[in-house]
């Protein structure tokens, strides 16, 4: 009794790394630049002193500008779980991917 494996040779779209890098990247900046900064995160920010710490790192002019600023590192954690995920970027790059996006960004003081 045989068992024979059928291997496709074309596979499938699920499996194609640049749809995934795109999708990673779209999820990003629609969350990072096109939807709106939710009051509920300013009024956080504002609430745990997240602000105060960025206004005095000069990392942030306001609150509403550090509200964008934590709404920038909430549109990264969906793109970097995608890029791991789907083995879109190998692991190492997305690790590093991470930091250099915060220093372009102007994360740091």
């Amino acid at each position: 009794m045989a068992h024979d494996i059928v291997i496709s040779d074309q596979p499938g779209i699920l499996s194609n790394k640049l749809l995934w890098l795109i999708t990673g990247a779209i999820c990003f900046l629609v969350i990072g630049f096109v939807l709106p900064t939710p009051q509920s995160l300013i009024d956080l920010v504002d609430k745990q002193q997240i602000a105060k710490k960025m206004i005095d790192w000069h990392i942030a002019n306001d609150i509403s500008h550090a509200a964008w600023k934590a709404k920038l590192v909430l549109g990264m954690i969906p793109m970097a779980i995608i890029y791991f995920a789907t083995e879109a970027l190998p692991i190492g790059l997305v690790g590093i991917l991470m930091p250099v996006f915060a220093y372009f960004l102007n994360f740091y003081p």
